[in-house]
């Protein structure tokens, strides 16, 4: 019993320093200092997913953001960009899913996620 007390302990310690880990900006500063996109930008990317999931909208957006701009050549950063459209979609920022979608379709056009993001953009020019 003894050991199971300890080892909450130790794990509710780890996780409240994590978190003020990461509030501090400490993880986003190791990032940065440590740049590997190959593991940096899925991190990133799921951090964002999560903040999507915890409907912290501004934060996620962000998230996105700078997966979009410090990961440019990894596979994550137009399924990032994907997202910010589709969450401008679900909040009815109909002229910024316009604008980033046609930037969207410009930089990648062959993309499995085009096709989603072209009938966003033609659902919002129909119901204009």
């Amino acid at each position: 019993m003894r050991k199971f007390i300890f080892f909450v302990l130790i794990m509710g310690f780890a996780f409240w320093w994590a978190r003020d880990f990461v509030r501090s900006g400490g993880f986003e500063k190791f990032l940065d200092k440590h740049y590997r996109p190959d593991v940096n930008a899925p991190i990133e990317y799921v951090w964002g997913s999560g903040l999507e999931l915890a409907a912290r909208t501004e934060s996620c957006l962000y998230r996105y953001r700078r997966v979009m701009n410090r990961y440019p050549k990894t596979s994550y950063a137009p399924i990032a960009w994907a997202s910010i459209i589709n969450i401008y979609f679900n909040d009815g920022r109909r002229s910024l899913v316009e604008e980033e979608s046609n930037r969207f379709l410009e930089a990648y056009p062959e993309h499995n996620k085009s096709e989603v993001v072209r009938q966003r953009l033609q659902y919002i020019r129909s119901t204009n």
